[in-house]
């Protein structure tokens, strides 16, 4: 009888485990959806032609981030982390900041990479960042089974940590922007003159209207 007692809480244990998992990684991916659509709302009414500077931010906080989780979830990885707190509500809450502060800096990325390659077609330079991440992401899966755990997060901590120092040296150029604004400048003048002229020929015609009435 306490042998079955002991192997139902395990299995009760389990189940409990999982369902957790399951709400943690629902959690994760929702905040990443959401931190997608709110890059784009914020990149657009607040950052204007600072793509660069959003983007460090994210990546920072990111870092920050991870670092919390690695802090919460593996003790042996830095001296201080047997001293941060940690409970189910907080590695909820870590893992929600995290995905939706870097899901944020996809789009942001995308955009960034078509103002400097600008004029070059969007789909090269979106290409090119797909390539680059897929690439990261095989070298993580085949290294994966011959490190230990430890190894891989730092790798990854290490990683966010980079992106910001790459992105500081990088002279941000807005081309496309530019273009679009050019474009615009040069059309406006157009479109009035056009409009005068489409308002002269009414009233001309208004005129010529009532000198026959009359």
């Amino acid at each position: 009888m306490r042998m079955h007692h002991h192997h139902y809480c395990d299995d009760l244990g389990v189940i409990c485990a999982y369902f957790v998992s399951c709400v943690v990684g629902t959690a994760h991916t929702m905040a990443c959806i959401l931190g997608m659509w709110c890059a784009g709302l914020m990149a657009d009414r607040f950052f204007r032609r600072r793509y660069k500077s959003l983007l460090i931010a994210l990546y920072a906080v990111s870092f920050i981030g991870f670092l919390w989780i690695l802090c919460m979830l593996d003790t042996s990885t830095f001296k201080f982390a047997s001293r941060v707190p940690r409970s189910t509500t907080q590695v909820f809450v870590a893992v929600s900041v995290v995905g939706f502060v870097r899901s944020a800096t996809v789009p942001l990325l995308y955009e960034l990479a078509a103002e400097i390659t600008y004029p070059q077609p969007e789909g090269t330079s979106a290409a090119l960042v797909v390539m680059a991440e897929h690439i990261t992401l095989l070298s993580l899966l085949f290294t994966a089974s011959h490190v230990s755990l430890t190894v891989l997060n730092l790798t990854c901590l290490g990683g966010l940590g980079l992106c910001p120092l790459v992105l500081l040296p990088l002279r941000s150029r807005y081309l496309r922007m530019d273009a679009e604004d050019s474009f615009c400048a040069r059309s406006i003048p157009t479109a009035h003159h056009n409009l005068s002229v489409g308002n002269l020929c009414a009233e001309e015609s208004g005129t010529d209207t009532l000198l026959i009435n009359a």
